[in-house]
């Protein structure tokens, strides 16, 4: 029987009058992501697929039993192939519904209407969605009934940090939902792939391979991180060049409403230059590390003039946890071409000696001045926030120190540059605003503060110019003796752009002391407790190992870090420092 004769779903549902009823039809089923047939409401069968292989043996039937809602599902149900023309017992006919077949699905009471396709109409979570629970679930909502006996590991992939996961299929109508059973670390990207061989049960398959991901919520408690970060938030003096200081003034990576890379480029004139800025924090037994991102849509000079979509540049504060908290030192890190630029800076009062890495000393009254706000610091008895001067350059978008003159390459900030320099002044604070046209001195602006663990990591394999990387070729290699991180997969080292040149995101961020000392890519921000260790390390004047008693040294043994899966915090020596 041809596609040109046109007949009503509801004679089909008339069977169930006569006792036989198509398998599926408006009845649930579950099954398990683990393998097998799918069990609940229709029993285990041998089904004939679309492209003609099957399930099992050559069966075309089974007993269906009742389920436990008390509904009879009949017996010796007809599993059909709705792709073929089928005649039933009472001479009622199933339609071949090939391409242009014209099914009135009206009746089967899941989707409506006349069909011409098979489709999905929506899921939920939506496509991108960040922050979902775990264990996670998802919902496939379908234009028409699902046929459930299909629905299962084999035509449905769900994939996180490369590995199948495992989980519980439930279906109903014209939608089936997914609930994780297999562990999922936190701050993970989750893939959900459905093979063409998902079909209506009017015959239509899926007519491809159909994805869509979301992102698992990271580790929770990070509340008090939030307000340190806010109370040691640098204020930022931006350098912007004349005519062109949109290009220098701070945005989120996502400022046009997406996580592309490939348009960020251009869009950064046709939206408010709201800054932002991104926060992380790792705490060992004995401090605190910070670190903030800074990001520009676009990069105009560097060196060898050349330009490139997607630059980041930063800064790490070392907070010492006692005898109560106060900072130590700062580290800003940049780009400078093929370079990555270091510089440190610590405190007189910090007793950390000025090796060769620092590059700098000051009063801690100076490095970190008190901040004339209270930010961070509501409700707690005698805090004040402590906000370094940061100086960023324009152009190449170095991270530097407004107290520090830099040098012929690098930070240049003389008195000669002063004269003449532009700038936009930010202020961390709650809510962005948009800086005016940039004059000396300049004006000033607020910028926010995001968390880069929940914005950027979870985003760690998102590439090409729909993502946020060039490719995830990047695999973490930590020092001999030093965490990895448990299930640390590869991911993105370089931000996407079209040009030749790229920035990197923090944890791909290198330094290289001399050409003896080479800490691996990374680990300057993924363990930075022993990156710090080694750059303040003198033989003559030793940190010396941590004391859990008397809360003296440098501790190398981490109560918290999101990033290697490492979470002590309820553990005796990581309490009691953070309000």
């Amino acid at each position: 029987m041809g596609n040109g004769l046109r007949m009503k779903w509801r004679a089909l549902l008339c069977v169930a009058c006569v006792g036989a009823l198509v398998a599926g039809c408006g009845d649930a089923s579950t099954g398990t992501g683990s393998g097998g047939d799918a069990t609940g409401d229709i029993a285990k069968q041998d089904v004939k697929l679309p492209d003609g292989t099957q399930d099992g043996a050559d069966a075309t039937e089974s007993d269906a039993t009742d389920g436990e809602d008390g509904i009879a599902d009949g017996s010796d149900a007809a599993v059909v192939d709705a792709g073929s023309d089928v005649q039933l017992t009472d001479g009622v006919f199933i339609l071949d519904t090939g391409p242009g077949a014209d099914v009135d699905a009206s009746d089967i009471g899941c989707g409506g209407g006349k069909v011409t396709d098979f489709h999905i109409v929506s899921t939920d979570p939506p496509d991108g969605t960040a922050g979902v629970g775990v264990p996670f679930s998802f919902t496939i909502t379908f234009n028409t009934q699902v046929k459930a006996v299909v629905i299962g590991p084999n035509t449905v992939q769900v994939v996180v940090n490369g590995e199948i996961i495992d989980g519980k299929f439930s279906v109903a109508c014209n939608s089936f939902s997914f609930t994780s059973t297999s562990p999922v670390l936190p701050a993970s990207r989750v893939d959900v792939t459905l093979s063409p061989l998902v079909q209506a049960e009017i015959g239509y398959n899926l007519p491809n391979q159909t994805s869509f991901h979301f992102y698992v919520r990271g580790f929770d408690g990070m509340a008090p991180y939030a307000k340190l970060a806010q109370r040691y938030a640098p204020t930022l003096r931006q350098a912007v060049a004349s005519g062109n200081d949109k290009y220098d003034q701070l945005r989120s990576f996502d400022y046009d409403g997406n996580w592309q890379a490939g348009d960020n480029g251009m869009n950064f004139t046709k939206f408010p230059a709201l800054g932002e800025v991104g926060w992380s924090v790792i705490e060992t037994q004995s401090h605190f590390f910070i670190t903030y991102v800074y990001f520009w849509p676009h990069r105009t000079t560097v060196l060898a003039g050349v330009a490139f979509d997607n630059d980041a540049s930063g800064a790490t504060v070392a907070v010492a946890r006692w005898p109560a908290e106060h900072p130590v030192a700062v580290t800003t890190w940049f780009k400078q071409k093929s370079m990555e630029e270091q510089w440190t800076w610590v405190t007189a009062e910090s007793g950390i000696p000025k090796t060769g890495y620092v590059r700098g000393v000051f009063p801690e009254a100076t490095l970190f001045p008190s901040a004339k706000d209270t930010w961070g610091c509501e409700n707690i008895a005698g805090c004040t926030p402590k906000r370094f001067p940061a100086f960023l350059t324009s152009g190449n978008h170095q991270s530097c120190l407004w107290l520090d003159s830099g040098d012929s390459l690098n930070c240049t900030n003389n008195a000669s540059t002063q004269a003449t320099l532009l700038w936009v002044d930010y202020a961390p604070g709650v809510t962005p605003t948009e800086p005016a046209t940039a004059a000396a001195p300049g004006p000033s602006a607020t910028y926010g503060l995001v968390s880069t663990y929940d914005t950027w990591w979870p985003r760690r394999q998102d590439v090409g110019s729909d993502g946020m990387w060039i490719d995830a070729s990047y695999t973490y290699v930590p020092p001999t003796g030093r965490p990895a991180g448990n299930k640390l997969v590869a991911m993105g080292g370089k931000f996407y752009n079209k040009d030749t040149d790229a920035s990197r995101p923090p944890w791909a961020w290198r330094w290289k002391g001399a050409d003896f000392y080479d800490l691996p890519v990374g680990t300057i921000f993924l363990d930075p407790g022993f990156a710090n260790s080694k750059r303040f390390e003198d033989t003559k004047q030793p940190l010396g190992e941590f004391d859990a008693i008397k809360k003296t040294g440098w501790s190398l043994d981490y109560c918290f870090n999101p990033y290697l899966y490492i979470d002590f915090r309820s553990n005796t020596n990581c309490t009691g420092s953070l309000p």
